[in-house]
């Protein structure tokens, strides 16, 4: 979950997201890629920013990989590395993004953006890091 706004640009679009989603979560919905700014109304809709270069501090996961839809390996998280969404039955209840291109099925995770901060813990983690999006440029 985001914890606050750092820089970048701002495209907020109202878009279906889902019955319960709050405020700060990082969020695909097709194509786009953003982070939630109000919690999802009555009728699942929600302010995303989907702007390519917006930057929030997140809850990232330094899981590298899983074995057995368990987490396998960890590393430390340097500026630049990828980011994605991760669904994983692992993760800590409110925690979406890790550093792992693949879930704890073995199917390939969305790139949600690229680390801006890092962490060097290299053991199991949950670190605050700031994340540039990797959004959808939208004209």
């Amino acid at each position: 979950m985001a914890k606050k706004f750092i820089a970048g640009g701002e495209r907020n679009i109202n878009l279906t997201v889902g019955s319960g989603i709050t405020s700060g979560t990082p969020i695909a919905v097709g194509q786009l890629k953003g982070t939630v700014e109000t919690d999802a109304d009555s009728d699942n809709k929600a302010v995303v920013n989907v702007h390519p270069t917006a930057t929030y501090e997140h809850s990232v996961r330094n899981v590298l990989t899983y074995a057995a839809s368990a987490e396998a390996t960890w590393g430390a998280i340097a500026e630049g590395d990828l980011i994605y969404l991760d669904g994983s039955a692992t993760m800590p209840s409110g925690v979406y993004l890790s550093t792992s291109p693949l879930d704890d099925a073995g199917s390939a995770n969305k790139l949600f953006g690229k680390a801006t901060t890092a962490d060097s813990t290299a053991t199991a983690n949950t670190a605050t890091i700031e994340v540039i999006q990797d959004a959808v440029k939208l004209t």
